[in-house]
């Protein structure tokens, strides 16, 4: 029996000395292409951002950064998007003005959202799922104890009540249906302007076209093939037109 608990304390340590000694690889990595990069060798920083395997933000929007600098603007995007996953408020933004930056590059307009859509958007961004399920629930149970319990206060403070808990569970649902949207379906950029056609083939009649660095979803994957929705039209493009994010 002692053997055996040694032995497996043995093995837990070899295996924690080995992640140790990947984490410190990966950050030396990282901080040779932050080198790189700051030197203007924008192509040998990209290939060592790409070389980490578990990329964290930062190392997503440094990517984003060599790519744009290297001109290509769609990739630089999807690496932006990456990047957003874990970002702060002000990290959003810089990165809603890069990608507007790269668009502008690439010939196309800028998006622009209206404040409301983009305060909406950034707070889903920042606040985790795990955080939204527990407000829902809670303004949910709340809501029931109002309607039940509710008589003993006054006619205005439960009229405001109730609203502030409407407002919670509404903003709370429309977070968790955005991130379920997001978790089942992939995103990708457009790097290659290409048509849209009707099925997985390009015998299928044209439906529309899609300029490079458009966004867009993706619902299923066959060989070579997508099935992609953007402005609520469906539609199958080559996967080599696409950057899948």
């Amino acid at each position: 029996m002692v053997e055996r608990i040694t032995k497996n304390i043995v093995i837990l340590l070899l295996a924690y000395a080995v992640q140790l000694s990947a984490n410190q690889d990966a950050q030396q990595t990282f901080l040779r292409a932050n080198k790189e990069y700051h030197a203007g060798n924008f192509q040998k920083a990209r290939e060592l951002y790409r070389s980490l395997e578990n990329k964290g933000h930062a190392a997503w929007y440094n990517l984003g950064n060599c790519l744009y600098q290297l001109k290509e603007y769609p990739a630089a995007i999807a690496a932006w998007r990456r990047a957003q996953v874990g970002a702060s408020l002000q990290e959003l933004r810089t990165i809603e003005y890069n990608i507007n930056c790269a668009r502008e590059q690439a010939g196309y307009p800028e998006i622009k959202y209206p404040g409301w859509y983009r305060v909406w958007r950034d707070s889903i961004m920042l606040v985790p799922v795990g955080v939204s399920q527990l407000l829902f629930l809670i303004a949910w149970y709340l809501m029931i104890w109002l309607v039940l319990f509710g008589r003993r206060i006054k006619g205005i403070v439960t009229m405001l009540l109730i609203t502030g808990l409407l407002c919670i569970m509404l903003w709370s649902g429309l977070a968790l249906y955005v991130h379920y949207q997001e978790s089942m379906y992939k995103r990708a950029v457009v790097h290659k302007q290409t048509e849209v056609y009707a099925g997985p083939h390009d015998g299928y009649h044209v439906v529309g076209e899609l300029v490079c660095t458009d966004e867009l979803d993706i619902k299923e994957q066959r060989t070579g093939w997508c099935k992609i929705m953007r402005d609520q039209t469906y539609g199958w493009v080559p996967i080599y037109n696409i950057t899948i994010i």
